[in-house]
């Protein structure tokens, strides 16, 4: 098979095979090719079947696996060719170590950063001055702003000048800018209001002549920027000829014009407001402005305060007489200095008459003159009508005329005023004529009826047919289909809420909040050993009572949320040889085999204490009663205390006091198998370790310094399966805990140590320790599992460069670090590996690559116990130091002992549950005070399956299942905050009336306003016509009869 070359020619291959380089790297389908002059590899078909990243640097390159981000293999750059194999090490003498090359280097740091880096040993020759172009041109920056020490004595004698604009929307006055004139003295200031920029110079020239004109001074000083309004060749020429001195700022500079820019922002201040208050339009800012200026002028000012006696009093009382003649105020008589002074600033008090014997004066008169005016009483509905003398055709003082030009009458409401008037009079005399003509003049009546119903018509008050009901019946149809279709309009506009058990919620949080949460726990003491010739076998029966009072002592001065206060019992067994005494609760599911440790040698049960936790172990088996043996031995001065890693301890020695003996199993049952054997007794919330959503992500990070010294890798997976997963195992019922690890290859820290010649090492003081946290954390990348509401807990193995190598801790009392690492609560914890023999390595010409050696990685991962030890709470020595003595905590190959699983489970599950009832009340709080939020169903089947989870937790704590407890908590508290934190929740959480009728408002009330408009005038005209065929139906009747 040919291999064909970049120019075309196709070059044959003998062979086919696999190839490994230095370090163990093997690559197979390997082709040989005999005509190549140089070994080429295909970065793609490398990067494929190593599953590796590689990275290319300008003089080398490293390649590592994407998985565990180990290092495969590293090469460096010849002749433009990235060769595989061992990278040479560049170390270049730092011949030149003058201040200005180093200054240069390391882009112009200043002299005093660059004298506290001692590595480069700089040298002091040049001075703190010395001067360099380059930081002149990058560095130089604005000089500040001295207070200004020039104060004017009398006004007008500087003013301030400014324009502000030109502002997007015109005023109403087609305005776009506004002069400012402040008054340097009084800090008064005048505003106008312009188009253009030019037209400040006739406004200028008017405010100096209207101040000469109305306050009798001169304008002596004017400040400005340099504005072609004010520096201008016809202003200058009118500072000259008032003798006015012109101040102008420097180029960019309105610092120096200080005075105008802050009272630019005072009224800008104050009319933004004026203009929100009133809800105006923009194009009102003009007036706002002006608005501004004028309340400004009349508020009180530093510099407008009268400078008098500032005890003196500022009111004298008087007697108002008047108003003066030609001013604009009030005449008032001073009591004090009996004279007339005029004022307007006066204050009434109109029940108080200085000169009168009694200060409350009667205003019954006036009262009474009020009551006695008396409005003319008309009634309603009533018509005075003048009568005249029956012989009369029409009334006195009215001429006739024709019956067309009358007024018409009213017919639409004949019943308002009670009157009814006829325009037709029929005399006696005409109705015998018209009886007298009979039959003959028939057709003549009925000629002249219909002449009179003619004349009578009129067409503006009377119709002759009926009114139809068309118009009238299509108007209301549409009217009723528009009343159809509102109920849809409402549908459209509904909230979907899905319903909350919100009496679930206010239950479960009010039990949370008011009875704290309290575990059963069950406690079993064992007496071997204890004859008839002790003391205690005739106070056995009181030792169950004598321990349960020492209990509730310790129980008071800690009682917390998550422990056995107060819901514990105690049983007491005395064993006597094949004798067993039992007292108290023992009948409770509790049993002792009598004889059980007979075969033990009590004098060697302190050579071997894993062997005697393990058979007392089988004796007691896997119950959830934590079990306290006390062995008399009869020997010694004191008993020794030995806590096992199951749920057992055991006291071995010369038992003599009853009391001590109590209150020594008391305390350990109290401070340590229920409270963890913790120094408080409490994991604080801020701290807990474990994330909202019951996750724990646990990040091994292996950072290398510098690789052109040394490359450090680890053999991680040995160490998660060997240490780390037993471990996580038995946190199972805490939190879902996770592993990530990552070895990098440079990180450079950028805090520095210090050289100690006693230690033999550079010393780094924990006071950096935040400097070396925060230029790492960067470097520090995790999956996107760790992303959300999940506690990220970063474990860092930081292998220092050469310069730095041994680098030791130094603790806060000034002693070095044993472990050589520190911890932070709520980040994580970071251990030094310090590579052996580094300063012989550090002259080597070739970077070396090695890998932690098994032995050192566990004295690693060792320490890293300890810190997660101490992220949960617990302590991470074997010791505990009571009240009565020091007891013996044995450690479990898991890391975490059954007792000490039980307490964090107690704790954990209380915190879940907290938070869970406090979420859920605060979601129940928000849904009800917002009655149009929007609630998916998905959100209410989280609160019903987070108040199922905390019912089961609930009932699994009463039962004493800790650990189930725990992870029922653990998702009812997961599954309240999904709900509270739900995306939709937080996007469209409300959806308010008043956004409704903003949204609808503008396509459905125009149309109903013309449908009801026209209903309404639909039925005014039907009536109204209906009226008129009334009156010409009345009519003809009239005739008719």
């Amino acid at each position: 098979m040919p291999v064909t070359i970049p120019n075309g020619e196709a070059v044959p291959v003998r062979g086919n095979g696999e190839l490994l380089f230095k370090g163990g790297v093997r690559i197979n389908g390997v082709l040989f090719v005999p005509n190549f002059k140089c070994n080429l590899l295909s970065v793609s078909c490398l990067t494929k079947k190593l599953q590796c990243a590689i990275t290319f640097f300008p003089d080398f390159f490293v390649m590592q696996g994407l998985r565990m981000r180990d290092l495969i293999g590293m090469g460096e750059c010849v002749d433009g060719l990235y060769r595989m194999g061992t990278m040479q090490k560049n170390r270049r003498a730092m011949a030149v170590t003058t201040q200005d090359q180093w200054h240069k280097r390391l882009g112009h740091p200043s002299n005093e950063k660059l004298s506290r880096i001692s590595v480069f040993k700089v040298s002091n020759s040049n001075s703190k001055d010395s001067f360099c172009d380059s930081c002149l041109k990058a560095k130089l920056t604005r000089l500040p702003f001295p207070i200004s020490s020039i104060k004017t004595n009398e006004c007008f004698d500087m003013i301030h000048c400014d324009i502000w604009g030109g502002y997007r929307t015109f005023s109403l006055t087609h305005g776009s800018y506004f002069l400012t004139v402040v008054d340097d003295y009084s800090r008064a200031v005048w505003v106008y209001i312009i188009k253009h920029k030019h037209e400040a110079s006739d406004h200028l020239i008017t405010f100096c002549n209207m101040v000469q004109t109305q306050f009798k001074r001169k304008v002596k000083r004017v400040r400005c920027d340099n504005g072609g309004e004010f520096v201008s060749n016809r202003m200058k020429t009118f500072y000259n000829e008032h003798g006015i001195q012109l101040e102008t700022t420097c180029p960019h500079t309105p610092q120096q014009n200080g005075v105008v820019e802050r009272k630019h922002r005072h009224l800008l201040e104050v009319a933004r407001a004026l203009r929100f208050e009133a809800n105006l339009p923009i194009r009102f800012w003009g007036e706002c402005v002006l608005t501004a200026a004028y309340i400004i002028n009349r508020l009180p000012s530093r510099n407008t305060e009268t400078k008098g006696d500032k005890f003196a009093p500022k009111g004298k009382a008087g007697v108002f007489l008047g108003y003066p003649h030609g001013t604009k105020g009030y005449k008032i008589y001073d009591l004090e200095k009996k004279k007339i002074i005029i004022s307007r600033d006066v204050r009434f008090f109109e029940d108080n008459f200085p000169f009168s014997k009694t200060n409350n004066a009667s205003n019954k008169g006036d009262d009474e003159i009020v009551a006695n005016c008396q409005r003319p009483h008309i009634e309603e509905g009533t018509i005075e009508i003048n009568t005249w003398p029956n012989d009369q055709d029409d009334p006195p003082g009215t001429s006739h005329q024709d019956e067309s030009t009358q007024p018409p009458v009213n017919h639409e409401e004949p019943e308002a005023t009670g009157v009814t008037l006829s325009r037709t009079s029929q005399r006696p005399s005409m109705a015998e004529i018209s009886q007298t003509m009979g039959t003959e003049s028939s057709s003549l009546e009925e000629n002249r009826k219909e002449n009179s119903e003619s004349s009578n018509f009129d067409i503006k008050i009377m119709r002759k047919t009926k009114p139809g009901s068309k118009r009238l019946i299509l108007t209301l149809t549409v009217f009723f289909s528009f009343l159809l279709g509102l109920p849809w309009l409402l549908k459209s506009i509904e909230i979907y809420r899905s319903p909350l058990p919100f009496r679930d919620i206010d239950s479960l949080s009010n039990a949370i909040d008011s009875i704290p949460f309290v575990f059963p726990c069950k406690f079993h003491v064992v007496f071997v050993n204890f004859d008839h010739s002790t003391s205690v076998k005739p106070n056995a029966e009181n030792l169950g009572f004598l321990v349960s009072s020492y209990m509730s002592q310790y129980a008071d001065r800690n009682s917390i949320c998550g422990t056995c206060d107060g819901n514990y019992t105690v049983s007491v067994s005395l064993d006597i040889g094949d004798d067993c005494v039992e007292y108290e609760d023992a009948n409770r599911g509790i049993s002792w085999k009598c004889g059980a440790l007979s075969e033990f040698n009590f004098d060697q049960i302190a050579e071997d204490d894993e062997v005697f936790d393990n058979y007392l172990q089988s004796v007691v088996g896997w119950s959830r009663v934590y079990t306290a043996v006390v062995v008399n031995t009869g020997k010694g001065d004191r008993f020794r205390a030995v806590v096992g890693k199951y749920r057992h301890a055991w006291i071995v020695g010369r038992v003599t006091e009853i009391n001590l003996l109590a209150e020594t199993v008391a305390e350990m049952f109290m401070k340590i198998f229920v409270s963890g054997a913790k120094d408080e007794g409490n994991i604080q919330g801020e701290f807990m370790p474990v994330g909202a959503d019951g996750k724990i992500v646990l990040s091994f990070n292996l950072l290398n310094a510098d690789p052109r010294d040394w490359v450090y890798d680890w053999d991680f997976r040995e160490v998660d399966e060997k240490l780390l997963a037993p471990a996580l195992e038995a946190l199972g019922p805490i939190a879902n805990i996770s592993v990530e690890s990552q070895v990098l290859y440079h990180t450079p820290k950028s805090s520095y140590s210090y050289w100690d010649d006693e230690q033999e090492s550079h010393i780094f003081s924990t006071k950096d320790l935040p400097f070396f946290v925060n230029s790492n954390e960067w470097h520090l990348d995790t999956s996107i599992a760790a992303g959300g509401r999940s506690k990220i807990l970063q474990f860092v193995v930081y292998v220092p460069s050469a310069n730095e190598c041994p680098l030791r801790l130094q603790l806060p009392n000034g002693e070095i670090s044993v472990t050589n690492g520190f911890i932070s609560p709520t980040w994580g914890g970071v251990v030094v590996f310090n590579p052996p023999n580094c300063l012989e390595n550090a002259n080597s010409m070739h970077p070396l690559r090695h890998k932690i050696s098994p032995q050192e990685l566990n004295h690693i991962f060792e320490v890293f116990m300890g810190q997660l030890r101490q992220l949960f709470g617990l302590k991470s020595t074997g010791f505990y130091k009571g009240a009565l003595g020091t007891s013996i905590l044995l450690a479990s190959e898991r890391g975490f002992t059954e007792w000490e699983l039980d307490a964090l489970a107690r704790q954990h599950a209380c915190y879940n549950l907290q938070q869970c009832g406090t979420t859920l009340g605060s979601l129940s709080r928000l849904v009800q005070s917002l009655p149009r939020m929007i609630i998916k169903d998905e959100i209410g089947k989280q609160v019903k399956f987070s108040l199922e989870a905390a019912k089961l937790a609930q009932n699994n704590a009463s039962q004493g299942i800790y650990d189930a407890s725990a992870v029922s908590s653990r998702h009812a508290r997961s599954l309240a905050e999904d709900a509270f934190f739900h995306p939709s929740v937080m996007s469209i959480s409300y959806y308010s009336f008043e956004h409704m009728f903003a949204v609808y408002s503008p396509f459905f009330l125009p149309l109903s306003l013309h449908v009801i408009l026209a209903v309404v005038r639909e039925i005014k005209r039907y009536k109204q016509e209906s009226r008129k065929y009334a009156a010409w139906e009345a009519i003809r009747k009239q005739h008719s009869d």
